[in-house]
């Protein structure tokens, strides 16, 4: 099994739980996945994020196209943020 990544910020706990959880219905939740939400977190860190709430500008950002992107790789970060948002009911503030 892979090990989980040291999470820290607001969601480390939130962060370990649902990589736990996925693991437990049988996902493969290994490096790649957890690299993408350790990414996110350290995104959320950046953003001065210090609360367990997901600011509609903060997701809107981490969800758009970059330059010079591929669309595959703007969806990846799309299912890990909507995959946490909705496993764990978060609020986006609108």
């Amino acid at each position: 099994m892979y090990q989980i990544f040291d999470f820290d910020g607001p969601f480390k706990d939130e962060l370990t739980n649902f990589v736990n959880h996925k693991r437990s219905l049988g996902y493969d939740y290994g490096k790649s996945m957890t690299a993408r939400l350790a990414e996110m977190n350290r995104f959320f860190r950046e953003q001065g994020m210090t609360d367990v709430k997901i600011p509609k500008s903060v997701y809107m950002s981490w969800i758009r196209l970059k330059e010079n992107e591929t669309t595959s790789n703007q969806e990846k970060r799309y299912c890990a943020i909507h995959g946490l948002v909705k496993g764990y009911k978060y609020e986006l503030t609108l």
